[in-house]
């Protein structure tokens, strides 16, 4: 599986959001996600996701923060990416403010293996000092695509 498969167009991407606090990052996340075509019920999805964070946050440390679910309102497996322009209180393990924020979604029927090894990923792609720095700095969603697909070739 490639990372590419799923973040592989300019429309899953948005540069400098504006979101003033975790709720509103993940309705824009939610938002974004209907761009896939893959989610049937945005407000249901919307609400499965803040329930899904109530559990445990999904913010991962360095300033990234995975939302994720599987869902009924979901038909396929996707993934959108938004870069805040501001950091945010995303309750992270490390206590530090998240500015880069990936979205997964699934259909609970997805072999979990496959939603998993996406969420391995995404994880791995944003673990990376330099990646980071690169996500933080670049000026087109097009960069951002070019910068996934040679993560890809490692």
């Amino acid at each position: 599986m490639k990372l590419s498969d799923y973040l592989n167009s300019e429309k899953y991407i948005i540069l400098d959001d504006n979101a003033k606090n975790k709720k509103e990052i993940i309705s824009h996340l939610v938002s974004l996600s209907k761009e896939t075509g893959q989610v049937t019920d945005v407000a249901l999805f919307e609400k499965n996701v803040m329930l899904r964070e109530q559990i445990s946050s999904t913010g991962l440390g360095y300033g990234v923060a995975i939302p994720h679910s599987k869902d009924k309102t979901v038909e396929d497996l996707f993934c959108v990416f938004i870069r805040n322009k501001k950091k945010i209180d995303f309750d992270a393990i490390d206590d530090e403010r998240v500015d880069l924020f990936f979205m997964i979604g699934s259909p609970p029927a997805k072999a979990t293996g496959q939603y998993l090894e996406l969420l391995a990923k995404v994880s791995l792609f944003a673990n990376d000092d330099t990646r980071r720095e690169q996500l933080r700095q670049v000026g087109t969603a097009a960069e951002l695509l070019e910068i996934v697909r040679e993560f890809d070739k490692l």
